[in-house]
């Protein structure tokens, strides 16, 4: 994120970082980076494609940040019917 200069759904700064560009100033080993990356845009590379768009970027990043949620909630129409004294 810091990389990033993301605050509060901006995305200030949108070109990628390299694995082997995150130990000296984030103290991330090249390892680690290349696991965070593998795990939450599937490849360095899939990172690198997001990047190409600030607003995708930005997106991205309220989602790892917990800002936004793709989890859709638990609804059942007709248990919400029955609730409602709409039955129909």
């Amino acid at each position: 994120m810091k990389h990033h200069k993301y605050d509060n759904g901006i995305c200030g700064n949108d070109d990628p970082i390299a694995c082997s560009d995150m130990e000296k100033p984030y103290g991330v080993p090249k390892a680690t980076a290349s696991r965070y990356f593998k795990k939450y845009f599937g490849s360095h590379n899939g990172y690198v494609i997001k990047c190409r768009d600030k607003g995708t970027l930005a997106a991205f990043l309220k989602i790892l940040t917990g800002e936004f949620s793709l989890a859709r909630p638990n609804v059942d129409p007709r248990r919400d019917a029955e609730e409602n004294g709409d039955d129909e």
